[in-house]
């Protein structure tokens, strides 16, 4: 799989006998289209190992109030920032050495301050709801 990717210029990969995902290296890499492709490249250790679904987004946190709302306006410089689409991943490592960060809209915008508690808080909610983070 590893020579495949670094000398073809487009993958295309088969389940059953049916392509699943057709794209560059870079592409599939980037973006695996379903779960068998995804799984497919964790087999070869071609994807970093994640902890937590791929698809739960610092938005998620957000929408389901586990945060404090901040009042529009500019990120500071000083704090840590996210994107509020970036990944749940993302705001753990984040936490990990802050108490709370700052998250931006697509614009860069401040919309809220998420701190441990409430990722503590977001996770343990899931696990209630038997929800895999």
């Amino acid at each position: 799989m590893q020579e495949a990717l670094a000398l073809g210029d487009r993958l295309c990969l088969m389940q059953d006998g049916k392509i699943v995902q057709c794209d560059t290296p870079e592409n599939i890499l980037k973006n695996p289209e379903t779960d068998f492709v995804r799984n497919f490249l964790e087999s070869g250790n071609l994807l970093p190992k994640t902890l937590f679904d791929r698809s739960i987004k610092i938005s998620d946190l957000i929408t389901k109030n586990f945060c404090t709302q901040a009042q529009a306006g500019n990120a500071s410089e000083e704090s840590r920032h996210l994107k509020i689409t970036d990944s749940l991943e993302k705001l753990v490592t984040a936490l990990s050495d802050a108490k709370s960060v700052s998250i931006e809209n697509e614009t860069g915008l401040l919309v809220a301050t998420i701190t441990t508690n409430d990722l503590l808080a977001f996770l343990s909610s899931n696990l209630e709801e038997g929800v895999t983070p």
